[in-house]
């Protein structure tokens, strides 16, 4: 029930303007309706406070390269691949960029590191609505065949 989620963030919101975690959950449930626009806006905010951990730059990345804003989501790319110099970055989310900027190639490669590195934000790779684009693809079984997760796979 995205509608019922963005009401309840935006109640939140009203009397704690600058709780984050409520914006990060306004940018998912908008960009899970397909509401690109209002996705990026909570999203950057999120960012622009300064929480630029891994996983919101993933999905605001995500959201940006499904709006069509490619320069944004390869400069968040830019900023993980940098970021992975100095420590550790998911290479989910890394993934997850690609598969918004519809680069399914690049994507399966990322999850497939993310697998192997036993990166436990790959299970979000089962949530239905943002991954629906390749779920028909055979890698995306093979994939959770490898995570144990026969029962998901749709043959």
């Amino acid at each position: 029930d995205f509608d019922g989620a963005i009401d309840v963030f935006n109640q939140i919101l009203s009397f704690e303007p600058n709780f984050m975690l409520a914006h990060h959950g306004l940018m998912d449930a908008y960009g899970q309706k397909g509401m690109y626009e209002e996705a990026m806006a909570a999203g950057e905010k999120v960012v622009d406070a300064g929480l630029r951990f891994v996983a919101n730059l993933g999905v605001l990345g995500f959201y940006y390269g499904l709006a069509g804003a490619n320069e944004k989501a390869r400069a968040l790319l830019s900023e993980l691949r940098d970021r992975s110099t100095r420590g550790y970055v998911s290479s989910f989310w890394v993934g997850t960029i690609y598969l918004g900027l519809g680069d399914v190639d690049r994507a399966f490669e990322w999850f497939q590191k993310a697998y192997e590195e036993h990166d436990g934000n790959l299970i979000y790779i089962t949530i239905p609505i943002p991954f629906k684009s390749i779920i028909s693809d055979p890698r995306y079984a093979s994939l959770l065949r490898q995570m144990g997760l026969t029962h998901l796979v749709q043959d």
